[in-house]
C-alpha cells in the first residue's frame, strides 16, 4: 500500500476552517428548513447542493495540505567539493590601499562567498611565514562565518609570507582524508588569498604537489599597484631596517603562476578589479571527477488533482439552480 505524505500537517487553522464551515452548513440548513416550512414546500431539494458543497470544501482542504504519493525511483548524482580557503594574515594585509583595509575587505567578501556555497564543505587556513588550521572542513557555515569575522593579523607572530606553508598544510589534510568513504566523491579545491608578497623558497614544489594530487588552486590578489604604507594601531607605520616606512604593493605574478600551474585561475580585488563574483562562478562551475550516484524514492505533490475536481464542482454548483428557494 502506497503511503501518503503531507506537505502541511493538520493544525489549528484547518480545525478552525472546518468548524466555521460546519457552522455555516448548519445555519444554512436551519434557514432553508424554516423557509420551506413557512411556504409548505418539500425541503428535499436542498440535499442536491449540500453534498456538492461539502465535497468541494473537503477537496480544497486536501489540496491545501498538499498530499504527496506515488511510487517511483530516480538516480541522481551528488557532486560535492571540499574547499580550503587560505588567508594571508601578514602585516601587509593591514595596508589601507583598499578601504578600510585589505584584510577587512577580504573578510567581508569571504562571508558573502561562503554564504553562496551552502552545499560544499569549507575549511579555513591562516598563514604568514607558517600556517594553521583555523577551521577544519565543515558544513556549519555559521561557525565558519564566526572564524572569518575574528581573523586579524595579530593572530600570528610577525614575520614574512611563505606560500608553501598553507599549500603544504592543505595537501597534508587532503592526503590524510584519502580513502574515507565520506570524501570519495568530493572534488578538492584551495583558494589562496594574499597581496602576493612571497618570501618562501618552496612554493613551486608545494604547487606541483597540489597539481599531482588533483587539487585545483584559485588565487585572489588583494591590493593595488600604487600600494600604501602599513599603519599599526598605536605604533605608527611599519618601517624597514633603515627606518623608512614600508610601502606594500600588490604583487600578482606569483599568484598568477601558482593558479596556472594547477589548472586554476587568478582573480583580483583592487581599485580597478572587483572579481569576487567571477571567483564564485569559478568555484561553482568546478564539478570535479568524483561523483556519488544514489537512487531515491519519488513522491510528488498531487494537490492539483484535488484542486481541479474541486473547481469543477464549484462550477457545477454555480450553474445548478433550484427554483422557489433562494439557495
Amino acid at each position: 500500500m502506497i503511503g501518503i505524505e503531507w506537505y502541511q500537517s493538520w493544525g489549528w487553522f484547518e480545525s478552525f476552517v472546518c468548524v466555521a464551515f460546519a457552522s455555516l452548513v448548519v445555519s444554512y440548513l436551519w434557514r432553508v428548513l424554516r423557509v420551506s416550512g413557512q411556504l409548505r414546500l418539500s425541503p428535499s431539494l436542498i440535499f442536491v447542493k449540500i453534498p456538492i458543497r461539502v465535497s468541494y470544501f473537503g477537496l480544497l482542504l486536501i489540496a491545501l495540505m498538499g498530499p504527496s504519493f506515488g511510487a517511483g525511483k530516480k538516480t541522481i548524482q551528488a557532486i560535492g567539493k571540499d574547499i580550503y580557503i587560505a588567508v594571508d594574515l601578514s602585516r601587509s594585509m593591514d595596508a589601507g590601499d583598499i578601504v578600510p583595509s585589505r584584510l577587512e575587505r577580504v573578510k567581508h567578501e569571504l562571508r558573502q562567498l561562503v554564504a553562496n556555497l551552502p552545499a560544499d564543505r569549507i575549511g579555513l587556513v591562516i598563514f604568514a611565514d607558517d600556517a594553521y588550521i583555523q577551521c577544519p572542513l565543515t558544513y556549519d557555515k555559521n561557525a565558519l562565518q564566526l572564524f572569518i569575522q575574528t581573523m586579524h593579523s595579530g593572530l600570528l607572530p610577525e614575520g614574512g609570507t611563505d606560500f608553501s606553508a598553507p599549500l603544504s598544510l592543505i595537501l597534508e589534510r587532503y592526503m590524510a582524508s584519502e580513502g574515507q568513504e565520506t570524501t570519495n566523491y568530493f572534488a578538492k579545491m584551495a583558494i589562496l588569498v594574499s597581496d602576493g608578497e612571497d618570501f618562501g623558497e618552496h612554493t613551486a614544489r608545494a604547487t606541483a604537489a597540489l597539481r599531482n594530487k588533483g587539487v585545483r588552486l584559485l588565487t585572489l590578489g588583494v591590493g593595488t599597484q600604487a600600494g600604501s604604507q602599513i599603519l599599526v594601531s598605536g605604533q605608527g607605520f611599519v618601517k624597514d631596517a633603515q627606518g623608512q616606512p614600508v610601502q606594500t604593493r600588490l604583487q600578482k605574478s606569483a599568484l598568477i603562476r601558482m593558479a596556472q600551474d594547477t589548472g586554476g585561475q587568478y582573480f583580483e580585488l583592487s581599485d580597478q578589479k572587483q572579481q569576487i563574483p567571477e571567483l564564485l562562478e569559478a568555484v561553482q562551475a568546478y564539478k570535479g571527477q568524483r561523483l556519488d550516484t544514489r537512487t531515491v524514492d519519488l513522491a510528488s505533490n498531487k494537490y492539483l488533482y484535488f484542486l481541479g475536481i474541486a473547481l469543477g464542482l464549484i462550477i457545477l454548483d454555480a450553474f445548478l439552480i433550484i427554483k422557489v428557494l433562494a439557495i
